[in-house]
């Protein structure tokens, strides 16, 4: 793996898209537009990115194309309006544990930063529990989407510290 160019996609917590970095906008190199997220703290690396991977749970429906997305770092808009498609990409349940992949965009919105507009949503729920229930363990014992809510801080921070 090529590690002089920024990953196309990034796991992040959503505290780290940082609302104290007012100045924070996307640069677009030759192909894409790319983010780029200076070190909050001593010995952390700059961030960059195109396309962010957040986990969290649904936590309110904005709108019929528009969801609240919380991962106990911070709440993001996610929007499931395809850019420039027909398609809509379906809108989670609220409770549900989910994953979201898309391009992130200053929002127009009073009350939020960021928007997110969903490239996909996933739902861990489903995935979760049918693993569980295929491994053979007491599904009763784990709360759907525990075990991927648990590591994704683990995640986030691996890939923050190793590119």
């Amino acid at each position: 793996m090529d590690l002089s160019t920024p990953p196309l996609m990034r796991k992040l917590l959503i505290g780290q898209l940082s609302p104290s970095q007012p100045d924070c906008h996307p640069t677009y190199d030759a192909i894409r537009q790319v983010w780029r997220r200076p070190p909050l703290r001593p010995n952390e690396r700059t961030l960059v990115w195109s396309l962010v991977w957040l986990q969290g749970i649904v936590v309110s429906h904005v709108d019929e194309h528009c969801f609240k997305l919380d991962d106990a770092t911070g709440r993001v808009r996610v929007s499931c309006l395809a850019e420039g498609e027909q398609e809509t990409i379906a809108i989670p349940n609220v409770g549900e544990y989910v994953a979201v992949i898309g391009r992130l965009q200053v929002s127009t919105a009073l009350n939020d930063k960021w928007l997110v507009l969903a490239k996909s949503v996933t739902c861990l729920n489903r995935q979760v529990t049918s693993q569980v229930a295929s491994s053979g363990l007491n599904a009763s014992s784990l709360q759907p989407g525990a075990a991927s809510e648990l590591s994704w801080p683990l995640e986030v921070a691996d890939m923050t510290f190793a590119f």
